[in-house]
């Protein structure tokens, strides 16, 4: 138990050491280059030529998944009741790492400010790196990470994980408010930002770890949280 354990950090920080330098070497070449890249602007136009109402709709569902408005306020819920419910290392780990990935997030958007797709007309922020994404991937890596070693078989987890976060990037992409470099940006930040998470959780694992209650806690405040926020507009 003790091995696996200790491999298993060693993953995480191989993990946690890769997205860094990705997202880091990602936003040298932003910076330096501009987001008009041959492959952004590719990319964009071939969305312009498939999108329909039907997709945008869609992916304006989907970005619930990274809305700062929704996933924030959520998390933040849910870290104080799994806290007073006998869940605190959880709890103090699931609201540190959604906190960590949206404030570097936004220290890079505004630090490097790279404007979105011109589509998008008047904004409120920049580009680099993709919020929505970079949270969306931030706490489902982080949830990845420490329900996979309670269960005996992770690969749908893994699948469905995956798929959500690559949903949510094409979404961004699709909506036009994000380069491909931005939704990338954003997956390695979030990455590396729920590994960072799940390292520090696994020094001390919590062996009563309930995940029954955290699963339909986080379904419930989440769910609750995205009707609120679409029922009552300015409510957040």
């Amino acid at each position: 138990m003790i091995r696996n354990n200790q491999n298993r950090l060693s993953y995480y920080l191989l993990g946690i050491i890769v997205c860094l330098f990705l997202f880091l070497f990602l936003t040298a070449i932003v910076a330096w280059h501009g987001p008009y890249l041959f492959l952004n602007t590719y990319v964009h136009r071939t969305i312009e030529t498939i999108q329909t109402s039907y997709l945008t709709l869609a992916a304006t569902f989907l970005s619930i998944l990274g809305n700062k408005y929704i996933v924030v306020p959520a998390l933040i819920l849910t870290s104080l009741f799994l806290f007073f419910q006998a869940q605190r290392r959880l709890a103090v780990h699931f609201f540190l790492v959604i906190v960590l990935a949206a404030t570097i997030a936004f220290l890079f958007k505004n630090f490097f400010p790279i404007p979105r797709p011109e589509e998008h007309g008047v904004i409120e922020s920049f580009a680099f790196p993709s919020r929505h994404v970079a949270l969306c991937s931030a706490y489902l890596i982080f949830i990845l990470a420490i329900v996979s070693p309670k269960i005996k078989s992770s690969r749908w987890l893994t699948m469905t994980i995956f798929c959500l976060i690559l949903a949510e990037s094409i979404a961004r992409l699709i909506l036009k408010v994000h380069w491909l470099t931005d939704v990338m940006g954003g997956f390695f930040l979030g990455s590396a930002c729920g590994l960072i998470g799940a390292y520090s959780y696994h020094l001390k694992p919590d062996p009563a770890l309930d995940l029954p209650v955290f699963f339909k806690t986080l379904g419930i405040i989440f769910g609750i949280t995205s009707m609120v926020y679409y029922l009552i507009p300015g409510f957040f």
